[in-house]
């Protein structure tokens, strides 16, 4: 601690001391630990940095969940209040995550309280997820967003079941799921 102000940078300098048996110079000793400290920071960081981006990547882009449920109220969506310009909450981030939806697309708290109460009302009513959409629409589904979630659902697994390819006998760009 005479050495330097990092509570890090001082553990690390004694666990190097205590760890060698010769005299070691002092000044050396705080350069070579503040450097072991560095390097962990930048590697924890690193690895944190990669498991967010994994996780983001499984996310729908607001954007495109947007046009896939066909709202207009939501893709026309202009704020009027002053909390409605305000950025997303920490709430509304995490709910927006929850329900599958990258919350850094969502560019202000109204439109993402409108999108929170959109995905609220299409999991009551059995719609297909965000997730399940995506999916699909990559595949060339038309009007994924208007389906159920069981008709996503069943289309998804016999894709899975046919190593994630979609079955020679559908055609994607004029399938329409079987109604209940």
């Amino acid at each position: 601690h005479l050495v330097t102000d990092s509570p890090e940078v001082a553990q690390r300098i004694t666990e190097i001391a205590s760890d060698s048996e010769a005299a070691l110079d002092i000044c050396e000793l705080e350069m070579t630990a503040a450097q072991d400290v560095l390097e962990e920071r930048e590697e924890a960081l690193a690895k944190k940095l990669e498991s967010m981006r994994r996780r983001k990547r499984r996310l729908v882009d607001p954007l495109q969940f947007e046009f896939s449920i066909m709202e207009e109220d939501l893709a026309g969506y202009q704020p009027a209040f002053g909390w409605e310009m305000q950025p997303p909450s920490d709430s509304q981030c995490e709910t927006l995550e929850k329900f599958g939806v990258n919350p850094e697309g969502v560019e202000s708290a109204g439109k993402a309280s409108l999108m929170i109460d959109k995905l609220i009302k299409r999991a009551s009513s059995g719609l297909a997820t965000p997730k399940q959409i995506r999916q699909l629409e990559q595949r060339g589904f038309r009007h994924v967003g208007q389906w159920s979630k069981d008709q996503a659902a069943k289309l998804i697994s016999q894709i899975a079941a046919n190593s994630w390819r979609t079955p020679y006998h559908i055609d994607p760009s004029t399938y329409k799921p079987e109604v209940h």
